[in-house]
């Protein structure tokens, strides 16, 4: 009887660690839902839409070591906000073709997942230094599944040609 007693507490033991072990990565990225596509808009540093053309893997310094995050170039179809674009010679205001956009890699740090050749949606944070990123906790989704959004946000304040 011990030795069915003493495998049970190993068992046991084996499924805390397991547990403990993976609590943290689970527990890494926590999102309360994103307000509505307004609120969304207000909140933002920019609002636009585009088509992922470059993903690329880079380690970022930071206070903690380096880090990996992912650098998307997106082709900018249509902009909400944001993009406002500096005055060319003629006054008039010259609009990104492309913006860079920084997200966490993955596995618990919510990071959004761009793919290249796909359009998307994008809410970004503008930092300080110019810098836009995003991530899952966003309402930031591939245009496919934003019509809601498309549709709550209305026209967008420029938009290129064609998608």
């Amino acid at each position: 009887m011990l030795p069915k007693a003493k495998k049970r507490r190993s068992v046991a033991v084996a499924a805390v660690v397991l547990l403990a072990a993976a609590t943290p990565a689970a527990l890494a990225c926590m999102c309360v839902e994103p307000p509505p596509p307004q609120q969304a808009l207000e909140k933002a540093g920019a609002v636009f839409s585009g088509r992922c053309v470059k993903v690329e893997r880079v380690e970022q310094e930071t206070p903690y070591g380096k880090l990996p995050k992912l650098r998307a170039v997106l082709e900018v179809k249509a902009a909400w906000k944001g993009l406002e674009g500096k005055p060319s010679a003629n006054g008039e205001a010259m609009r990104p073709h492309t913006v860079e956009v920084w997200t966490g890699s993955g596995g618990g740090d919510c990071g959004f997942a761009f793919e290249e050749s796909k359009s998307y949606l994008v809410y970004a944070h503008v930092g300080e230094d110019g810098a836009m990123s995003t991530d899952i906790c966003t309402r930031s989704q591939e245009t496919g599944l934003a019509r809601g959004d498309l549709e709550a946000l209305g026209a967008p304040e420029w938009a290129g040609d064609g998608d």
